[in-house]
C-alpha cells in the first residue's frame, strides 16, 4: 500500500467555543467583559514579573524587553502521518482514480523557492549528514514518480548538472515545454538535497511532466519505467541543443564499412537529437541479420534509452537466475522464419534470417528494465523471483560488438534501483539509491528515507537497475 502523509494540525486551546443558555443584558455582558480583561492584565502582570525575576537571577538581565529573539525557545509543531487506503495498480490493468490535482494544492504546502547556494551542494560540499535524505510525499498513486525522481537524483552528474544551474544556458525555447519541465525538475533536486530538509510534495513537477505527457493526468498508478523514458525525453527536448531538427533522411550506407555505418548513423541521430541527458543515458545496438540462403550479413544501428532484458527461462524453475543470464537471452542469436522473414537485399525476396543483438555504444549510464511483466494470452502475470545482480563491476564486454569502440571496457556499477511489491493488479515502488556523500545505500518510500545495508540491495522485487560506467568521464 501506498503511504501518503497528511498533516494534521493541533486544535488550539480558544479554537472551539460553547454557548452557554441563559439571558444576559448588554450592560452586563460590557461589565463582565471588563472585569475579566482586568483580571486578564493582572495575570500578564504577574506573569510578567516572574519571568523578568528568574532572567535576573539566571542571566542578569534587567528587562523582559531585552531578550533576544534568538534566545526564545522555539514552538515544536508536530506532524502526524496518515498513509492512504487506495490499492496500487500498475498502468496496464488501470487504477482506483482520485480527485483532481487541485484538491492536493490546497492540502500541501508549496515547496520553497529559497535554496542554498550551490557552491554547498556540489559533492565537494555536501559533507551534512542529512543531506540527500528528503523524501517525496504520495500525493495519490504517485509511488512510481517518486520512485524514479529519488533514482534520477542520486545520479550525480546529473544531478550537478541541474543544481549547479548549468542547464540554463542550454534551454531549448523551441521545445514544447520551453524549458519549464527541467527548472521544475532542477528546483525539486534542490530541495532533495538541501540540508535538513523536509518531505516535499512534488505537486508542482507533476503538474508540468503531465502536460508534456498526457497520459499521467489523474491518479492513477503507472509503471515507472514507461515513466522513466518519458522524464527522459521530456528532459532532453527541453534542453536539445538542435533548435531546428533536420528532415534530411538516412543515406545509402550499403557501401560504407561497419564502422563507418555505425558512425554515420550516430551523426545522423545527432542531427535531431543532442543534450546533456542524450549524452548520459543513449547507446547504441547493432543488430545483426544473416541470410540463410546468400549468406549476406545486414547491419543496422539503433540508439536506445534503456535495455529491456526478457527473464531467462530459468526463472521458472529453481534454478538461479543472473542478470548475466537476461543479458544472453537479450543477446542470444534467433532465427526468423515464416510470417517473420525479413526481405533479403541481395536475394530480393523474403528469406530465413538469423538475428542477433549487441551494444555497439555503451552509456555512461547504463539503466536495465526487467521485464517481470508479461501479457499471456489468458491472463497476465508478475515473475517475482530473484534475479541476481552485481553492485560492483559489472562487465559488459561478452555483449560488445565487434566494431566497438572505447578507451575503456564497459564495466560498471550500481547505483540505484527502482523497485516494484505486489502483482499485476497492485502494488508499491521504492527506491534503493547509492549516497556518494555518507557513502551509504538508502531506501526511499515515499516520505520515508533510512539506511539500508548492502546485503540487502538485490532483492525479488528489482525491476529497473540503474548503473553508471567506471571511467573518466563518468563519476559517482
Amino acid at each position: 500500500m501506498s503511504n501518503s502523509s497528511d498533516i494534521v494540525r493541533p486544535a488550539t486551546r480558544y479554537s472551539r467555543t460553547e454557548a452557554k443558555s441563559g439571558y444576559s443584558s448588554d450592560s452586563d455582558n460590557r461589565t463582565l467583559t471588563t472585569i475579566k480583561h482586568t483580571e486578564r492584565l493582572s495575570d500578564i502582570s504577574t506573569t510578567t514579573s516572574k519571568v523578568a525575576a528568574m532572567l535576573d537571577l539566571n542571566r542578569g538581565s534587567s528587562s523582559l524587553s531585552k531578550l533576544s529573539p534568538l534566545d526564545r525557545k522555539p514552538e515544536l509543531v508536530t506532524v502526524h502521518h496518515q498513509p492512504y487506503k487506495d490499492k496500487y495498480v500498475p498502468s496496464f490493468s488501470g487504477g482506483t482514480k482520485r480527485s483532481s490535482l487541485s484538491s492536493f494544492q490546497t492540502s500541501t504546502s508549496k515547496p520553497s523557492s529559497s535554496f542554498n547556494s550551490t557552491s554547498s551542494l556540489t559533492s565537494n560540499g555536501l559533507k551534512h549528514e542529512l543531506v540527500g535524505n528528503v523524501g517525496l510525499k504520495n500525493i495519490g498513486n504517485t509511488c512510481f514518480m517518486n520512485s524514479i525522481l529519488q533514482c534520477l537524483s542520486n545520479t550525480t552528474i546529473l544531478r550537478d548538472y541541474c543544481i549547479d544551474e548549468k542547464y540554463i544556458t542550454d534551454i531549448n525555447r523551441n521545445s514544447p515545454m520551453k524549458g519549464n519541465l527541467i527548472r521544475e525538475f532542477a528546483d525539486l533536486l534542490k530541495h532533495l538535497w538541501k540540508p535538513n530538509g523536509v518531505s516535499l510534495s512534488p505537486v508542482n513537477f507533476k503538474s508540468k511532466i503531465q502536460k508534456f505527457s498526457p497520459r499521467f493526468m489523474g491518479y492513477e498508478q503507472q509503471d515507472s519505467q514507461e515513466f522513466l523514458r518519458f522524464l527522459l525525453e521530456g528532459l532532453h527536448e527541453d534542453i536539445n541543443r538542435v533548435r531546428h531538427k533536420s528532415s534530411q533522411p538516412l543515406g545509402e550506407l550499403s557501401h560504407l564499412s561497419s564502422q563507418e555505418k555505425a558512425r554515420s548513423t550516430w551523426k545522423w541521430y545527432n542531427m535531431k537529437d543532442d543534450s546533456f541527458i542524450f549524452d548520459l543515458f543513449v547507446g547504441q545496438l547493432e543488430s545483426s541479420l544473416k541470410c540463410q540462403e546468400c549468406g549476406n550479413i545486414s547491419l543496422t544501428y539503433d540508439p536506445f534509452w534503456d535495455l529491456s532484458l526478457p527473464i531467462s527461462k530459468k526463472m521458472y524453475s529453481n534454478d538461479a537466475t543472473t542478470l548475466s543470464d537476461c543479458l544472453d537471452t537479450f543477446t542470444r542469436r534467433e532465427t526468423l522464419e515464416g510470417d517473420e522473414r525479413p526481405m533479403c537485399e541481395v536475394c530480393k525476396v523474403r528469406c530465413t534470417m538469423t538475428k542477433k543483438l549487441s551494444v555497439n555504444k555503451f552509456p555512461k549510464v547504463l539503466v536495465l528494465h526487467l521485464k517481470r511483466f508479461n501479457e499471456g494470452s489468458r491472463y497476465r502475470q508478475k515473475l517475482n523471483n530473484l534475479v541476481k545482480f552485481p553492485v560492483k563491476g559489472l562487465n559488459l564486454a561478452d555483449y560488445a560488438s565487434k566494431t566497438f569502440e572505447g578507451d575503456s571496457p564497459p564495466i560498471y556499477d550500481l547505483y540505484a534501483v527502482s523497485n516494484h511489491c505486489g502483482s499485476c493488479y497492485g502494488g508499491h515502488y521504492t527506491a534503493y539509491c547509492f549516497n556518494t556523500t555518507t557513502r551509504q545505500w538508502k531506501e526511499f518510500n515515499d516520505s520515508s528515507v533510512k539506511v539500508i545495508s548492502d546485503s540487502g540491495i538485490c532483492t525479488n522485487e528489482a525491476y529497473v537497475l540503474f548503473y553508471v560506467r567506471k571511467d573518466r568521464t563518468a563519476r559517482l
